[in-house]
Order: C-alpha cells, then sequence, then structure tokens
C-alpha cells in the first residue's frame, strides 16, 4: 500500500504522538506499506514555523534528512498535480490540503489523515 501522510499526520509521526489513530499507525507499520510525505507538507511546515506556529516548535531542523531516517519517500510537486488540485472541489480551500489530495488522486494512494474534507475531494483516505 502506497500512503501520503497528511501535514499533521506527517507532524504526530516525527513526535510519535498518540494522536495518530490505532488504524492509521498500524497500517503505517505494516511491512508493504510505502510511506510518501508531500514538498507541499515541507512547505506548510516551513511556512508556518518561520511565523512561529507554536505546532512546529518540536520538529526537526532539517525535515528532508529526518524524513528519510524515518523512511518516508519525498513526493514533488508536478504540473499534473497542481492541475488536478485546481481543477478539485472548490469548497475545501486550504491549498496544501489540496495539493495533497490531487497527488494522492493521481499516485492512486491512500493518504493518511484526519481530516474528512480531503475525502470529500475524492482522495481515498485512512484514519
Amino acid at each position: 500500500m502506497r500512503l501520503l501522510l497528511d501535514t499533521h499526520a506527517l507532524i504526530w509521526s516525527f513526535a510519535k504522538s498518540e494522536r495518530l489513530s490505532a488504524v492509521a499507525l498500524e497500517t503505517m507499520t505494516r511491512p508493504s506499506t510505502r510511506l510518501f510525505a508531500s514538498a507541499a507538507s515541507v512547505y506548510e511546515i516551513e511556512y508556518k514555523r518561520a511565523r512561529g506556529a507554536e505546532a512546529f516548535t518540536g520538529m526537526p531542523a532539517d525535515l528532508l534528512r529526518a524524513g528519510a531516517r524515518f523512511g518516508l519517500r519525498w513526493l514533488d510537486i508536478s504540473a499534473e498535480h497542481a492541475r488536478a488540485a485546481a481543477h478539485l472541489d472548490q469548497s475545501h480551500k486550504d491549498p496544501w490540503d489540496r495539493l495533497i489530495a490531487a497527488q494522492a488522486i493521481v499516485g492512486s494512494m491512500t493518504v493518511v489523515t484526519r481530516d474528512a474534507a480531503i475525502a470529500r475531494l475524492g482522495a481515498d483516505v485512512v484514519w
């Protein structure tokens, strides 16, 4: 299974937080699972961290290296992803979530998220 971590799932994974659901954690730790995180999440975390958002205080300074040590594959944003995100239902306005949903749809991935709005955009989700 190919899982794409939503930004909060990525943060909670790094923090080994109990806020990850049991189902999400079990799915993420299966031997056959490949974990991905979006370049959109890197942008969101760095953007908000630079503006003093407390939720990102404990995040590793170098997300890319930390992700590699965690076993993540970083998913770049392609023109196809951008186009797909632009054509998703306009009810969900968060640009980072829209990109992550589009990447999952285009790449036939499942998003690890507690955000039901991502499922309403058409992405498969697990939580």
